[in-house]
């Protein structure tokens, strides 16, 4: 937890810091505004820790104020940096080329390329929680000649990352528990972290999740938020909502298809170790399609002998543009379906809401519907599902 915080207070804090450099130059004359700046820069920085803690104490309106406040500053700020740098690049380039051509770089020019960033952000930020409440509807269709005698389609849908909580409103949750059930799941997976902070017992929102219905049932995996919540309230919160929690453990929901759930470890360095699905993949029935759960899109190579699908989520498909190049070197499956090399299949969801600022970018969120149809052994098509579609399927 001390690395954890270290590094935080490093990277977010160095954000601050080049955006004071950046507007400095603008500030009226006198330390007063300049310490202003930085003691607002200063408050911004430490409000999502001040939200964890008051969360801690049971005030979960305040918490939840300040993490409102907390998270659309951090999208703000860093959309601002990212525009600062890219237009700071530009002014140096710009004085270069000026330098050089014998003309002078006005300080009106520096300040508009300053102040630009600002409003970019802003209105970036307005796109991207835009974006962010407008979940789609991703289909992958897998031919299989391993559906039993006289099944020929099974449709299961999966969500992921709801990360419920403070920055997860009401009409959010209550669009993309409409969206699930308007596809009318046989089977409904859940790939973890469907919780994040408190617990949102107070606005029945387990209740809410129960009215989905799917006639094989409703089962679900432990993601790393689930770890950090509290796996025992986290278990609670799961089994209200009317999920079948798979803990290294294989279930053949009505004999038709293998599903096979392991925990994510959490703090993977900090405790937590990553299960060995290969026993559990080897309980399966044979003969059956078997469905790997996992939170986190890590593939092991022996494993994927095992499995014909594994299903993850956990990257958000990097979330927001163009953090996602980070995103992207810690997790290659950053989302979609990919081939393994071992005949397999890895399907990455990007979930269907956020982790901290309440805003996606190039990225949106995702309920994915998986239907297995029987067939000669065509491979998987992913695509989105369009509204003309879904009443055909009505």
């Amino acid at each position: 937890m001390f690395w954890l915080l270290f590094f935080y207070l490093l990277i977010y804090g160095a954000v601050h810091t080049i955006l004071y450099l950046r507007l400095r130059p603008l500030l009226p004359k006198g330390r007063s505004w300049r310490l202003s700046l930085l003691a607002f820069f200063l408050l911004m920085v430490l409000m999502p820790i001040l939200a964890r803690v008051l969360e801690g104490f049971g005030w979960i309106s305040l918490a939840c104020a300040a993490a409102w406040a907390a998270y659309l500053w951090m999208a703000y700020a860093l959309l601002a940096w990212a525009f600062t740098l890219i237009l700071w690049a530009l002014e140096w380039v710009s004085r270069g080329i000026m330098r050089l051509a014998g003309l002078r770089f006005s300080p009106g020019a520096q300040a508009l390329l300053i102040v630009a960033a600002f409003p970019l952000a802003l209105a970036v930020e307005g796109l991207g929680i835009l974006e962010a409440r407008q979940p789609v509807v991703e289909q992958v269709i897998i031919a299989t000649p391993k559906l039993p005698p006289g099944r020929d389609r099974l449709r299961l849908v999966l969500i992921a990352d709801l990360h419920l909580g403070c920055m997860m409103d009401r009409r959010r949750v209550d669009n993309i528990i409409g969206l699930v059930r308007a596809q009318r799941p046989d089977l409904l997976l859940a790939a973890g972290d469907l919780v994040d902070g408190y617990i949102p017992h107070r606005d029945h929102t387990a209740q809410r999740l129960a009215l989905i219905e799917a006639p094989l049932g409703k089962f679900a995996v432990i993601g790393n938020h689930e770890h950090y919540v509290g796996l025992e309230e986290s278990l609670r919160f799961l089994k209200e909502a009317g999920f079948t929690v798979l803990r290294q453990e294989a279930a053949a929901p009505a004999g038709l298809v293998n599903l096979v759930g392991v925990d994510d470890p959490g703090r993977v360095g900090h405790g937590g170790e990553v299960p060995d699905e290969k026993p559990v993949l080897k309980l399966a029935l044979p003969k059956l399609y078997t469905i790997l759960m996992k939170h986190r899109p890590w593939v092991d190579p022996e494993a994927a002998k095992l499995f014909d699908l594994q299903v993850s989520g956990h990257t958000h498909g990097g979330q927001v543009f163009p953090f996602h190049f980070l995103t992207a070197m810690a997790y290659p499956h950053l989302a979609g379906l990919y081939p393994l090399p071992q005949g397999s299949w890895l399907y990455v969801t990007r979930g269907a809401g956020t982790w901290g600022p309440p805003i996606r970018l190039l990225a949106p969120p995702e309920i994915t519907v998986l239907d297995l149809v029987r067939d000669g052994g065509a491979p998987p098509a992913a695509g989105r599902l369009r509204p003309d579609d879904e009443k055909k399927e009505k």
